[in-house]
Parts: C-alpha cells; sequence; structure tokens
C-alpha cells in the first residue's frame, strides 16, 4: 500500500521511520516542510508557493495545487506529518 508522506514542519523522525520504499512511497515537502535539508529514500516533491513564501530553493522537484492533487490520487493513503 503507497504513502503520501506530507511533511509540513522539520521534525522527520517519525516520518523517516515508517517510510516503506518497497511499497512506493513518496514525501510531500509543504509549509515550513520545504526547509528540511534531510535525505529521503524515495521520491520528493516540494509545494512551488511554499518554497517561494519562504524564498529557499529546494533540490526537489516542485509542484503546483493540481499536482499536489495528482501526487494524493496517485497513493493509496496520504499521511500527515
Amino acid at each position: 500500500m503507497s504513502t503520501l508522506h506530507i511533511l509540513r514542519n522539520l521534525d522527520a523522525r517519525y516520518c523517516l521511520e515508517t517510510l516503506d520504499v518497497a511499497a512506493g512511497d513518496a514525501v510531500l515537502l509543504v509549509q515550513d516542510g520545504v526547509l528540511h535539508r534531510g535525505q529521503f529514500p524515495c521520491p520528493v516533491s516540494a509545494c512551488r508557493d511554499d518554497v517561494n513564501a519562504r524564498q529557499v530553493e529546494v533540490d526537489h522537484p516542485q509542484v503546483d495545487y493540481d499536482g499536489m492533487r495528482d501526487l494524493i490520487l496517485a497513493h493509496d493513503r496520504a499521511l500527515l506529518w
């Protein structure tokens, strides 16, 4: 069962513990989560509006709200951290 982990703060400890890369999990960084500089063992995307609002640069692909919706629908479930 694939899960989209939506990380909205800088504490990714529990998120990292529950990632199941074999099941196709992914991470979406939103709000202050776009400030996270750690590595994830799966695909990561960042909300473009949150990146722009915080005036930071990220190495991850950026998505708009339609892209966020598509990510949510592409996974079996979504968890908000």
